[in-house]
């Protein structure tokens, strides 16, 4: 990832300090992109930055699809690319970083770390204490109750989750796939206060897109990851300049709520010429985004093209294309 353009320091114009962010991550690529944007941009603006580092996982009964895309979107990344690239070093500050990266980089006040349970009493009590100004849940799992609503929502806090998903519509989970099932020309993300139910806040900005049905769903999720980043960045800039959030409720009338994709749901989008996942494409988004951070890119792509092999999953080399494991889809 190249260094990223100078942008306006980060600092609020009422209290003459930078911002104070939290960011609830789950294990994802997408969201581990749009984080690693944004990082470098606050970073520079003398921001206070906690990641809270989430996991999630399916559930047994899942089809095995969703397994397999659980693979290639979280471990492919957590467990391979990652202790891959930290056997090289500390990328640096402008460059797609690595957890153990961003610990040893962030400066004295800020963290980053892993939360089991967001719920924790005792966690929520230390977030009280931080006198956040923005906190995002990007894509965590985990299901946000009380006090920690009403800790990060208190008068002059904002809590907010980036939903990949254009709402009302497309509430709940894998809700690209749900658009792509259903034809539709357009997703996006949308971003809405956090509240007791799941996806129903009132909505503080959105961002849509055409999708792209010569992409598999992942391919549209990991793609548009910037369009995320940059709703929260214009949030953190209204915020900053003291400027109103409006927010707007949602219409309860046109919402859907959707869970996880059943194989029936799964041979609709394959009907539809709609790939869960290409496995080469993952590949190529991970070995570009460490470009200018390894000298063997090379040596990061057959380590994960291993890695898909060894997991059994059918996967195009992104080299030459061709079926690496014809016989591995049954």
């Amino acid at each position: 990832m190249p260094p990223a353009a100078p942008v306006s320091p980060l600092v609020l114009s009422k209290l003459g300090r930078p911002i104070r962010v939290a960011f609830f991550l789950n294990s994802d690529i997408t969201s581990h992109i749009t984080v690693n944007r944004l990082l470098p941009i606050l970073l520079r603006s003398g921001a206070t930055v906690h990641v809270f580092l989430t996991h999630s996982r399916p559930h047994r009964n899942h089809p095995r699809r969703l397994w397999q895309l659980y693979f290639v979107e979280h471990v492919l990344l957590q467990e391979h690319v990652y202790p891959y690239v930290d056997n090289f070093g500390t990328p640096a500050p402008d460059y797609f970083n690595t957890p153990a990266g961003w610990r040893a980089l962030v400066p004295p006040g800020s963290t980053v770390r892993d939360v089991k349970d967001v719920n924790d009493p005792e966690f929520v009590a230390g977030l009280a204490d931080e006198n956040l100004d923005i906190s995002v849940s990007v894509r965590c799992y985990q299901k946000f109750r009380q006090p920690i609503i009403d800790t990060l929502s208190r008068p002059g806090s904002l809590f907010v989750n980036a939903h990949p998903g254009l709402l009302p519509f497309y509430r709940g989970v894998t809700t690209f796939a749900r658009s792509m099932i259903d034809g539709a020309p357009r997703a996006g993300f949308t971003m809405h206060h956090v509240d007791a139910e799941l996806d129903t806040g009132d909505v503080v900005g959105q961002a849509s897109f055409p999708l792209s049905y010569s992409r598999s769903f992942l391919e549209n999720m990991m793609a548009h990851a910037t369009d995320s980043a940059s709703l929260m960045l214009d949030l953190m800039h209204r915020v900053s300049a003291g400027q109103p959030v409006p927010a707007r409720p949602q219409d309860k009338e046109n919402a859907g709520y959707f869970s996880y994709l059943t194989d029936a749901d799964l041979d609709r989008l394959a009907s539809k010429g709609v790939d869960l996942f290409r496995a080469s494409a993952v590949i190529d988004v991970l070995a570009d985004a460490f470009f200018g951070t390894l000298a063997d890119i090379g040596g990061l792509r057959d380590t994960l093209i291993e890695a898909v092999r060894e997991a059994g999953i059918p996967a195009e080399d992104s080299r030459d294309r061709r079926l690496m494991l014809s016989s591995a889809s049954t």
